[in-house]
């Protein structure tokens, strides 16, 4: 099982949804289908906020795991 975590850090965005998205694979090749994990934000206010992403392919166990930092800036 895999897992997804964003732990942010600051101000000025505000979570709406987030959830995984498949596309539905031609004929019946479930196998091959791909799916993503979206983030959706609203921003809020001017401020700074940081990502710290971490994708971990054995469910909590994150020695392993992929990481991206992201840093958003909002500005009026």
């Amino acid at each position: 099982t895999f897992r997804w975590m964003m732990p942010t850090e600051g101000y000025g965005l505000e979570l709406l949804n987030a959830g995984p998205i498949y596309e539905m694979p031609e004929g019946n090749d479930f196998l091959g289908g791909k799916g993503y994990y979206r983030w959706r934000f609203r921003a809020v206010e001017q401020g700074t906020t940081t990502f710290d992403g971490i994708f971990a392919l054995s469910g909590c166990d994150i020695q392993d795991a992929r990481r991206f930092n992201l840093t958003v800036k909002v500005m009026a």
